[in-house]
């Protein structure tokens, strides 16, 4: 396998000089972080593992300064747990990866990757099965794509939001939407809708509910599955690292970042491994649901083959983006894409696994493709 140092160098011939500089920002940038990262962790990792701040500290710069990772990173993949100095090697840090999405990925910059509205647009074109949009709300006027059951569970979300920052699920009982401390009749939740409206561009969707056999992995909210792919140097789709992320307490959303729980999944058979979650920014391993009590390691998820083909499909349909990060929900009726990512979080995937995106397959794609000139400079 390529390393990190071998990537890079592709990436630095490539790319040009503004991203050099850039690199030299974000690492002065990253040592800033380190007392701010410690004041969050250090009292948490000591209590696990009896480390001492100032041996925490020295570790954190040599992250740093070797590695190429944040503060936060070490702590997010226990590399205090690693003694393998080429293993550390291979787990790539975010900026490094988001870099290299952008220089890669972004270039045609298509409005389906960050416009949810187009996004649908795209899957309908390509008979891929997704969360329809009901309505959507732009400059105070309402627009009907799909007739809508007045009795459902609905979410509202912005159309080009990211991370669940902005969603809201709209519970529908005893005549009005409720959530959170709100409570609207038919009529008011039309009114709020359009004045949300007015502000950004609101989306409403139907509330997928997940398969029952995953019932005991969420919250009552959605848990999905984020199913990276990327394109072989044949022309055909792979899948690597899949994991499950699972709403916990009061969460409306499943999103790694916010403290829910991620659990990676054996690509062959749907087979959960162990859960992990944050806390104070430490990564620590969870047996069961927090809320539910389910034991989460051994669940396997229900239409598995249909998912990973759902996927690739949906890669085979990508014109010009080398890899995607797929968003999944799985519904009783099967596998439903709720959104993709062309400049996805590698966090969430390297910590399911406790093994670095530099350890598949995949590194070697990107670096082929990092090698090849890309029209900038």
């Amino acid at each position: 396998m390529k390393s990190l140092k071998e990537i890079e160098s592709s990436f630095w011939r490539q790319a040009g000089f503004k991203y050099r500089l850039l690199d030299k920002i974000l690492i002065l940038k990253r040592l800033a972080e380190i007392p701010y990262v410690l004041m969050q962790s250090s009292r948490r990792f000591k209590s696990e593992t009896g480390k001492s701040s100032l041996w925490q500290f020295f570790s954190l710069v040599g992250a740093v300064l070797f590695l190429k990772l944040r503060a936060k990173e070490y702590y997010l993949y226990r590399l205090d747990q690693v003694s393998d100095r080429i293993f550390q090697q291979t787990f790539i840090p975010q900026a490094c990866f988001l870099r290299w999405a952008w220089y890669l990925n972004l270039r045609s910059c298509q409005k389906i990757w960050w416009d949810k509205l187009s996004f649908f647009s795209f899957c309908l074109e390509n008979k891929l099965t997704t969360v329809p949009i009901l309505s959507v709300y732009e400059k105070g006027e309402k627009r009907e794509l799909v007739p809508m059951d007045a009795s459902c569970d609905v979410i509202v979300k912005p159309d080009n939001g990211s991370c669940g920052l902005g969603v809201e699920r709209w519970k529908f009982h005893e005549s009005c939407y409720q959530w959170d401390e709100k409570r609207l009749d038919s009529v008011d939740f039309e009114s709020y809708l359009l004045n949300l409206g007015r502000q950004e561009c609101i989306l409403l969707q139907p509330c997928l509910v997940n398969h029952p056999e995953m019932k005991g992995l969420n919250n009552g909210g959605l848990a999905t599955v984020r199913c990276s792919t990327f394109k072989n140097a044949e022309g055909g789709a792979e899948a690597i690292m899949p994991v499950l992320r699972m709403p916990c307490g009061v969460s409306i959303v499943d999103n790694f970042q916010r403290d829910n729980l991620v659990a990676p999944i054996d690509l062959d058979s749907g087979k959960l491994g162990p859960a992990y979650r944050k806390i104070d920014g430490v990564v620590v391993e969870v047996l069961r649901h927090p809320d539910t009590g389910c034991v989460i390691e051994g669940e396997r998820l229900p239409f598995w083959r249909e998912l990973i083909a759902l996927c690739l499909d949906a890669q085979k349909c990508c014109k010009e983006e080398q890899f995607v990060g797929w968003d999944v929900a799985i519904t009783l009726e099967g596998p439903v894409l709720i959104e993709a990512n062309l400049s996805f979080g590698i966090e969430a995937i390297q910590v399911a696994h406790s093994l670095g995106l530099g350890s598949t397959p995949f590194i070697n794609r990107l670096d082929s493709l990092l090698q090849e000139p890309q029209g900038k400079g």
